[in-house]
């Protein structure tokens, strides 16, 4: 009997320790920036998945309008703040560069601005930015009042 009740006790504090050591840690990740988000830790890159315009309150799609070989294309955005537009697999063009530049968050990071080589610049209101969707709309220079919204999702 006292045997018996030995081997239960001991049996019992194995039990109680092997379910205690798996307790899980109550450790907190911080929460990543909008930089890392879009940019990764060194690159992160993304494909166009809509093209918008927004009019008088009145939001069309036009990514159905763009050539087959531009819905395709992507952009990889670099932790050292440059940023590529290259094609995607079906090509407009020969050479897979189409444009690059350099990238900056505001400091707030609520707008996004990218400059071009050529020397246009475009700046962007973040309207969605999480690891997977980057979505952005930017004044339409073509039309006052108007906005293109740009949609991306990661790779």
């Amino acid at each position: 009997m006292k045997t018996t009740k030995y081997s239960f006790i001991i049996m019992l504090f194995t039990v109680l320790t092997v379910f205690s050591s798996c307790k899980k840690d109550n450790e907190t990740v911080p929460a990543k920036s909008k930089t890392e988000l879009l940019a990764g830790v060194s690159s992160k890159t993304w494909k166009i998945a809509n093209y918008q315009v927004s009019y008088s309150g009145v939001t069309t799609s036009l990514f159905n309008w763009l050539e087959d070989c531009s819905q395709d294309d992507i952009t990889i955005f670099s932790s050292n703040k440059n940023f590529e537009e290259k094609e995607g697999n079906t090509k407009c063009e020969t050479h897979d560069l189409i444009d690059s530049g350099t990238w900056n968050l505001s400091s707030d990071e609520t707008t996004l601005t990218m400059s071009y080589q050529d020397g246009y610049t475009e700046v962007g209101k973040i309207i969605e930015l999480s690891a997977l969707t980057l979505k952005f709309e930017v004044a339409d220079p073509s039309k006052s009042g108007s906005k293109v919204i740009y949609t991306f999702k990661a790779q």
